[in-house]
């Protein structure tokens, strides 16, 4: 019964904490990875989660390290670390000499989450603590926290007989990014673990070393297919261009995993030296090969790849086809354009979408007629990758963007306001100003919308002038469009009033709302919509004038019996 009454107890204790961590959203999982393998997850210095969290929780864990279960002490120092108050660091230290390991491992991991210098020292004696957990989490600590006075250590580390702590120390010493240690990395390249050799070779990439090409090189085609990668990853990093000599000889490589990770360094690298030997591997018979040949020659960037990757658009596999079409527009090389065009023949949605993609690279006026039919395709994805293409295009597509700018099933709008957005307000203003006086309704009402979105007060007469337009639509929305501008728009003033007097409902509740846009510039105009003879614009004045609460808009109001309109408009 005893026993049961302290197991019970110590249960209580730590559901307690369980429940202040939940309350101060604390992360509850405890467990760690053994060893962290490239990445740049590890990139957290001082992150604990809840900085500058409630002080009376760190409190509370820090009277729950003194706690005589083991469990309760290692909670409460993992629930510190998420919390990351500085003011637990002396404590935390303490408990790396706890006489639990879990504890032990869990101070560690905590003072590696707060970032905080003072523990350095403390965190380097643990290169020698009996347990492997807690070696492991201290080197990783000192990672976290960053200060290269830890560099020999976190060497030592490397040592270490247990492979998870030489693992860390090889990503620790990523962490700080010192070049003292690219030798010593160097040589866990050659460590009898995978996870060590990817972590060193990881490192060695945040390092950024010239030193480590060669040694990389090897370790490309290490037996360990995610060590190859991140040594990959590593050399990509570096981006020398003596190592593109080298890396052009392993395209032939017999391990098609060595194949295709020189092939993501060379894009990434993007020497045009590499290009002649990337369009001869295209002959690979794995599309996924070829695939990233494709892309690679996308990164390089160089014209001189344009006609291999023209042919290449015919491949039999889809996906490389729809990354050639990228490559091309990537590269940029106007004499694509008729084989891409060719390419919107094809009854694929991806193939459309990347097609469309790579002529607004290109940005020819070549191709407006056919991205014009791509925005009158069945997909708004398709549609408004059309649209982004023709702004791309710039001016000359103006005209086009205008004509289908109000598509029968909806949402090209948008798309088509980011494009003319896009094409820069100095050159579509003009163009927009221009089309207020276009033959077709549909370009005089759009014009109008636009030049309302981009606010540009120089559009002010012209769009004064299109109250007088023929079309109800058109003045409505030249109407709006004022308003918009707001008080820069205030010459418009006088012509709005007259628009009150107008018959028709929708323009001259639109009218006193632009006036209401305008502010206290506005206020003798909405005295005189406070006697119209439609409610909706007399509350609506109301409520303007009250906003601008001048002493002749106060005085209007009570002239006038009015309040205030509650409701939005």
């Amino acid at each position: 019964m005893k026993h049961f009454c302290e197991r019970f107890a110590i249960l209580l204790r730590v559901l307690v904490l369980v429940t202040v961590m939940a309350a101060c959203g604390v992360d509850q999982e405890i467990t760690r990875p053994s060893t962290r393998v490239g990445g740049d997850g590890g990139e957290m210095v001082g992150s604990g989660i809840l900085n500058g969290s409630d002080p009376t929780a760190t409190q509370l864990f820090l009277l729950a390290l003194k706690e005589k279960s083991a469990v309760v002490r290692e909670s409460a120092a993992f629930a510190l670390g998420r919390i990351g108050d500085s003011s637990a660091v002396p404590d935390l230290i303490k408990s790396l000499e706890d006489p639990n390991p879990q504890v032990r491992e869990s101070a560690a991991f905590a003072l590696g989450q707060i970032g905080d210098s003072s523990a350095i020292p403390s965190l380097i004696r643990k290169n020698n603590d009996s347990e492997w957990v807690v070696r492991k989490e201290a080197a990783f600590a000192l990672g976290q926290i960053g200060d290269p006075v830890a560099i020999n250590s976190l060497v030592s580390f490397l040592k270490d007989p247990s492979m998870q702590v030489r693992g860390n120390a090889a990503f620790a010493l990523g962490q700080l990014g010192d070049p003292r240690a690219v030798s010593s990395l160097i040589q866990a390249l050659k460590d009898e673990a995978a996870e060590v050799r990817g972590n060193a070779a990881f490192a060695l990439g945040k390092v950024g070393s010239p030193l480590a090409i060669s040694a990389l090189l090897v370790v490309l085609k290490d037996e360990n297919s995610e060590v190859s990668r991140l040594a990959a990853i590593a050399l990509g990093r570096i981006g020398n261009q003596t190592t593109v000599p080298a890396l052009v000889k392993l395209l032939d490589d017999s391990n098609w995993k060595v194949r295709r990770n020189v092939a993501i360094i060379l894009g990434q690298i993007g020497d045009p030296s590499a290009v002649p030997d990337l369009v001869k591997a295209l002959h690979d018979e794995n599309w996924g090969e070829r695939e990233i040949l494709v892309v690679a020659l996308g990164q390089i960037g160089d014209p001189m790849a344009v006609p291999t990757l023209i042919k290449v658009l015919a491949d039999d596999e889809w996906s490389v086809r729809e990354n050639a079409a990228l490559a091309l527009g990537e590269i940029g090389e106007p004499s694509a354009i008729p084989a891409l065009i060719d390419m919107l023949a094809r009854q694929n949605k991806q193939i459309y979408m990347n097609t469309t993609i790579a002529l607004g690279q290109i940005g020819d006026p070549v191709a407006i007629d056919p991205l014009m039919q791509m925005l009158k395709h069945d997909d708004a994805n398709v549609r408004e990758l059309a649209a982004d293409a023709l702004g791309r295009i710039g001016a000359p597509a103006i005209p086009v963007l205008l004509e289908v700018s109000e598509h029968e099933e909806g949402g090209i709008n948008q798309s088509v306001m980011m494009a003319l957005g896009q094409i820069g307000d100095d050159t579509i203003v003009p163009i927009l100003i221009q089309a207020l006086t276009d033959q077709r309704k549909k370009i005089r009402m759009q014009a109008a919308i636009f030049l309302g979105e981009i606010g540009d007060p120089v559009a002010v007469p012209d769009l004064i002038k299109a109250l007088d337009d023929q079309s109800t639509q058109v003045r409505i929305n030249a109407t709006v469009a004022l308003g918009r501008i707001g008080e820069s728009a205030r010459q418009a003033i006088p012509y709005l009033t007259k628009v009150l007097d107008l018959a028709d409902e929708r323009s001259y509740i639109n009218a006193v709302w632009a006036l209401t846009q305008m502010g206290e510039t506005a206020t003798s105009a909405l005295i005189i919509a406070l006697k119209h003879n439609n409610e909706k614009v007399r509350q609506r004045a109301a409520t303007a004038l009250g906003k601008i609460g001048t002493p002749e808009a106060i005085l209007a109001l009570q002239k006038y019996g009015k309040k205030p309109f509650k409701k939005p408009f």
